[in-house]
């Protein structure tokens, strides 16, 4: 048997997740989200200066 108040904590809990929702306390996307921008970023830069240096090392190439 469910006691009563198991159901008032839920909708307490589901009040406050919206009101954390609707003031922007929370952020919606998961909290890696930043963490894999700023990988993907790095990840780009590094494929650059790798294709630079390709580029640079072939052209000192005799």
């Amino acid at each position: 048997r469910v006691p009563p108040y198991s159901l008032l904590l839920y909708m307490n809990s589901l009040r406050i997740r919206c009101q954390l929702y609707l003031y922007n306390i929370m952020q919606s996307a998961p909290w890696y989200t930043e963490l894999l921008l700023d990988g993907a970023m790095v990840a780009v830069v590094v494929v650059v200066c790798i294709v630079l240096k390709l580029v640079i090392w072939r052209k000192l190439k005799p």
